[in-house]
């Protein structure tokens, strides 16, 4: 069954170490059920999720995500405020063709589900090994989590 983790850390360090030692109350950490992903699996895991955010929401602590740690923002980490480390949520899962609208034209084989801690590199890694295919473009840096990228507003890259 999926779980959180609590670790009695009182500082937070980024990946790059440009914040270095922010106080925080704690950290919290997502972590998955044993076996293969599946779509039932990761509903769980974001119910565990939900029961943390609640948590808090009961304790009046403010909880702020991370995943791979990768920006250089300090956003994470508040005083008296907990962490909600992400990072080893990393599973993914093909969008069965039964949940995929009759209509839509798109490329059907290419729609995944992401769990909040897949990184750019881990995806490209599974999809090129599992099924022959790769991201159009992912840019110079790639270890940022996709949640990540989109919540700091990291760069990116572009085809055309």
């Amino acid at each position: 069954m999926a779980r959180t983790l609590f670790h009695a850390e009182r500082t937070w360090t980024n990946y790059h170490s440009s914040v270095v030692d922010a106080p925080i109350a704690g950290r919290y950490e997502l972590l998955n059920s044993s076996g293969q992903a599946t779509l039932g699996k990761m509903k769980a895991a974001a119910a565990a999720a939900q029961r943390l955010i609640g948590k808090a929401f009961h304790e009046r602590r403010r909880l702020r995500p991370t995943g791979s740690a990768w920006s250089y923002s300090d956003a994470p980490s508040v005083a008296g405020g907990w962490v909600f480390d992400t990072d080893s949520a990393n599973w993914i899962v093909r969008v069965p063709a039964t949940h995929v609208l009759p209509g839509f034209r798109g490329d059907r084989e290419g729609l995944f589900i992401l769990q909040a801690g897949v990184s750019v590199a881990e995806f490209n890694k599974v999809i090129e090994r599992e099924y022959g295919r790769s991201l159009a473009t992912s840019g110079a840096s790639n270890g940022q989590t996709f949640v990540g990228a989109m919540s700091t507003g990291t760069h990116g890259s572009a085809i055309d």
